[in-house]
């Protein structure tokens, strides 16, 4: 059953002056929900020279002791909360289709905790949907489709046109990670390839949360650098634009 969360992000503000801030939580709540997620161990790998660390320290402590005692949205009691280096961004909406609480974890991850994530965690994912392309195209696309391995590029993919192949180099990555973008960039400066296709991996709640910015990306990939971006998310939607390539 899909319901409806309403979720807002917590902003720190160093200096309230520059209204520059960082996002150090979330809360989300419903008519029978009500949580957060605050920076816990992701602030020792905090490395902001403008930021004190010792003040977003307590600012966390003081936001985590009085969203403790509330049970429900209506308790938060924005005016005794609030002092100058931290606000509340506006209401924001994301379907739930089954837990709410890991609904609540997936908006923290989109928003704050990626940014802490080690690079071998992308790495992880990108060899992982390579693995899954390669068995899909091996059990879904005999025959019309082949795998095969590229130095460069993450994979290539031979696809049949009557007697002839046409070859399409694949990179595999986020439309939120620049280190991944920026290497469609220098792949095609560093080969003698003028197009491609970019593999995203990013799920369609992700994207509908960042929209602006994913509208932004692919409109650089496909016009700027000449990729064509296909969603290889998961198993459905590799198999879906791999077909559309093929057709």
């Amino acid at each position: 059953m899909k319901n409806i969360m309403n979720y807002e992000i917590i902003h720190y503000y160093p200096n309230k002056t520059t209204l520059e801030f960082i996002n150090i939580g979330v809360i989300g709540y419903s008519s029978n929900f009500f949580s957060f997620r605050l920076l816990d161990e992701e602030i020792e790998h905090l490395n902001c020279s403008f930021i004190n660390i010792k003040a977003l320290m307590g600012t966390v402590e003081l936001l985590k002791s009085k969203l403790q005692n509330c049970k429900g949205i209506k308790e938060l009691a924005r005016s005794d909360m609030y002092f100058d280096d931290f606000g509340f961004s506006k209401t924001m909406l994301t379907k739930v289709y089954g837990d709410y609480q890991k609904e609540l974890d997936s908006v923290y991850g989109d928003f704050i905790s990626y940014k802490f994530e080690k690079p071998k965690i992308v790495h992880d994912r990108r060899e992982e949907i390579k693995l899954l392309s390669k068995e899909i195209i091996k059990k879904e696309f005999k025959g019309s489709v082949s795998f095969m391995e590229n130095p460069y590029f993450d994979f290539v993919l031979n696809i049949k046109d009557g007697k002839k192949i046409k070859q399409y180099p694949t990179i595999i990555g986020s439309l939120f990670n620049s280190a991944d973008t920026s290497r469609a960039l220098r792949l095609l400066i560093e080969t003698d390839i003028t197009k491609g296709i970019y593999g995203y991996i990013n799920h369609t709640e992700e994207i509908i949360r960042h929209s602006k910015v994913a509208k932004k990306t692919l409109s650089i990939l496909e016009e700027k650098l000449n990729f064509n971006a296909k969603n290889f998310s998961n198993e459905n939607t590799i198999i879906d634009s791999i077909a559309t390539l093929a057709a």
